[in-house]
This record gives structure tokens, C-alpha cells and sequence, in this order.
């Protein structure tokens, strides 16, 4: 997948975020100011709910990216964030992973076999043209 790819799924996971109505103040686009790494690894897509006092991460894999280890870790670390203040004190940020329509069930299985899904706050979303 090259970069111009990645750059449409980022853009379709904004949209998303932003039809939802969560404010997008971080994307790997143009446009957004650039996210900042979290611990190891640094997300496409940095969300805010203000009703809901809730971040959002996002990133956004492709097929390749799908089968590194790479891309299990920064899942895992990614979805073990929660929120350190606010109304949503101490819960699961939500990561959703925007993945093209091709991926999206196996990495609905990649992350049934790590057993992130018992965290209950990872969303996989096709996104894309």
C-alpha cells in the first residue's frame, strides 16, 4: 500500500470522527496538526468528544501492515490507554483501526487471537474508497 493510500484510509477515519461528531484536532494529513507518539507508538488520528470529556486514537492498517508483529504491538499499547481526568476518568479510550474493506475481517481475527477484544474498546472500521 503506498503512502497516498494510507493517506485516503487517515482521511476516511477524520470522517468518520468528525460525522460522529468528535472534534479531530490530530491527523497524519494535511490540514491537522501532526499526533504525538503515546508511550511507543504515535497514532493517525487523535479524537476529542467535549460532551463526553473522551479522547479517540485512531490508526489506520493495510494489509501488509496487518500481518507484522509491528502492528499487534501497537495495537495492544494503543488500546490499553484510559483517560487520566474528566467525566470519563479511568476508561478505555477507544481505538478504532481503519482498515480498507478487504481487511476488515482478518483483522477482526488478528485481534480475536491476541485477545484484545476482551478490552471491549478496540473498533475496527472499513474506511477508504
Amino acid at each position: 500500500m503506498s503512502s497516498v493510500d494510507h493517506q485516503v484510509l487517515i482521511k476516511g477515519l477524520v470522517s468518520n470522527f468528525e460525522k460522529n461528531g468528535i472534534d479531530v484536532p490530530f491527523a497524519d494529513v494535511e490540514g491537522y496538526k501532526e499526533p504525538k507518539q503515546i508511550r511507543q507508538f504515535k497514532p493517525d488520528v487523535i479524537g476529542w468528544d467535549p460532551f463526553k470529556e473522551m479522547h479517540y486514537l485512531g490508526m489506520v492498517v493495510s494489509p501488509d501492515e496487518l500481518k507484522a508483529d509491528y502492528t499487534e504491538k501497537k495495537i495492544d499499547e494503543l488500546s490499553g490507554m484510559m483517560m487520566g481526568k474528566g467525566s470519563s476518568y479511568g476508561e478505555r479510550i477507544p481505538l478504532y483501526i481503519g482498515v480498507p474493506k478487504e481487511c476488515a475481517k482478518s483483522v477482526e481475527e488478528k485481534i480475536e487471537k491476541t485477545g484484545l477484544t476482551e478490552r471491549g474498546n478496540i473498533r475496527p472500521l472499513e474506511v477508504g474508497d
